[in-house]
């Protein structure tokens, strides 16, 4: 296999770590004049746990994905 496959579970793992990352700073320094700053915790952590599940299945075998 590729090199540079064995290494997309560990990228997409790096990505959903900056989401979910993203998420907590948007929950915990939430802007009170933004009506759409919670909404964006709860897409960042939406979007964190879709990428945690594809680094698992891409961890068996990155073409997977």
């Amino acid at each position: 296999m590729n090199e540079a496959l064995r290494k997309t579970p560990d990228r997409i793992l790096d990505l959903a770590t900056a989401a979910l990352t993203q998420a907590n700073m948007h929950a915990v320094f939430m802007d009170p004049s933004s009506e759409h700053w919670p909404q964006m915790s709860i897409l960042n952590t939406a979007h964190a746990g879709e990428l945690f599940s594809r680094a698992m299945i891409a961890s068996g075998h990155p073409l997977l994905i």
